[in-house]
């Protein structure tokens, strides 16, 4: 079969999404990549404002402007956070995951084959098997592959620093196996992805695990999330985090905790419009230290001081409350529903492509619980997940006639 240029550059860009943190050991500027899809992005839509925005396209746009209003409106008023540097990097970090799914959403409307998702498919057979095969070594000859050790199991990581990589790029794999369709030959490649999320002994790979049963096994013929869903399978979670839950509790004070918390403090105290960018529960709110942490006392623990400051990314939404209040939180939280919305609108005919974006929004809700997944790479990189590689789309041409764009009926 001839291989197109398309496909190549479709591997490659997939390459990056899963193997991005490898990758940035080795190739100068793969460090910025989400960044520089967040700047295509921008450019897309500023390209595409002339022409007309579908009004779900414009809403999201205008949230994310509303949300930098506010934020630097609490910069201005409480002055946490002086530099002006860290404010843009901060403005940037937050806008460049809504900016990209309105871009990618934009573009994938027009989009009308899988060239994408097949090239996604062939590469993840590979790669799973791949990091399996080392996965079972690992389990008996240490070949430098393990991080730590949890319930008396060596966490396997593979080539990424950390197990949390390995579970982002298996989940991507996951979701594009499932959005090919689940069928008897693939079978052993996502028995691969389920005992490679489970070596990695991380609480977030059990979680996902859970939506992936929920999914696929329990609830065959879901067409949306309904609020009972969620129940299910949040109880279903607390049961799988029960022991970690039970840790945190032990706890006198955890980094994790004490940014759920103080954000709370925080929404109080700067109510309603937050502390402004750059001044908590972010890397970059340790990297030109917060004045926030100072109040708190963070300034004297391990691990958010400032000279060390690793864990300060450890909870993705007090990032939201803290710094953009009740209001910015809830707009923020809009556009998660608006992403929603579009995946419905979507793939709401394509069974397997619908189960599989519910599977990575259902990750990125985990995720966001334990790391700011929202402003880093993977941020960005699951929205060209979603609109990029989960394939061709279907959506409503008519209401009057029922057609959808790929021939199909209602």
């Amino acid at each position: 079969m001839k291989v197109t240029k398309r496909q190549i550059l479709y591997a490659l860009l997939f390459l990056s999404v899963i193997l991005n943190s490898i990758m940035v050991q080795y190739v100068i500027g793969m460090n910025y990549f989400d960044e520089l899809a967040a700047l295509f992005s921008f450019t897309y839509i500023i390209f595409h404002w002339r022409k007309g925005m579908q009004k779900r396209y414009f809403n999201v746009v205008m949230v994310v402007a509303v949300i930098i209003v506010i934020g630097l409106t609490g910069n201005l008023i409480w002055s946490y956070q002086e530099g002006g540097l860290v404010v843009i990097k901060d403005i940037v970090a937050f806008s460049k995951m809504p900016v990209t799914m309105v871009a990618l959403s934009m573009w994938s409307d027009k989009k009308s084959n899988d060239s994408a998702l097949e090239a996604a498919y062939t590469l993840s057979k590979i790669i799973l098997t791949i990091m399996f095969v080392f996965a079972i070594i690992s389990l008996f000859v240490d070949i430098g592959m393990s991080h730590d050790v949890r319930r008396g199991i060596s966490s396997f990581r593979f080539l990424f620093n950390h197990p949390t990589f390995l579970v982002y790029a298996v989940v991507v794999m996951s979701v594009v196996m499932v959005a090919h369709g689940i069928q008897r030959k693939d079978i052993k490649y996502h028995i691969e992805a389920i005992a490679l999320l489970i070596l990695s002994m991380r609480d977030k790979a059990f979680l996902y695990l859970v939506a992936y049963v929920f999914l696929l096994i329990l609830i065959p013929n879901i067409k949306r999330i309904k609020i009972r869903y969620i129940i299910i399978v949040g109880i279903a979670g607390l049961v799988v985090s029960y022991s970690k839950i039970m840790a945190y509790l032990s706890y006198s004070w955890s980094p994790r905790a004490g940014m759920y918390l103080t954000g709370f403090q925080l929404l109080r105290k700067c109510f309603p419009i937050g502390s402004g960018f750059g001044t908590f529960a972010s890397p970059l709110s340790g990297e030109y230290y917060s004045k926030v942490y100072y109040m708190y006392g963070f300034s004297r623990i391990p691990g958010v001081s400032p000279n060390n400051y690793e864990n300060l990314g450890d909870a993705g939404w007090p990032y939201y409350y803290g710094q953009f209040g009740v209001i910015g939180c809830l707009l923020f939280a809009f556009i998660l529903f608006s992403l929603y919305k579009i995946i419905v609108r979507k793939y709401l005919v394509l069974e397997w492509k619908r189960k599989a974006a519910y599977l990575m929004l259902a990750y990125l809700f985990i995720a966001s619980l334990v790391e700011s997944i929202f402003i880093n790479e993977a941020g960005v990189t699951s929205m060209i997940v979603i609109f990029v590689f989960l394939g061709q789309e279907a959506f409503i041409k008519s209401d009057q006639t029922g057609q959808i764009e790929n021939g199909q009926k209602l």
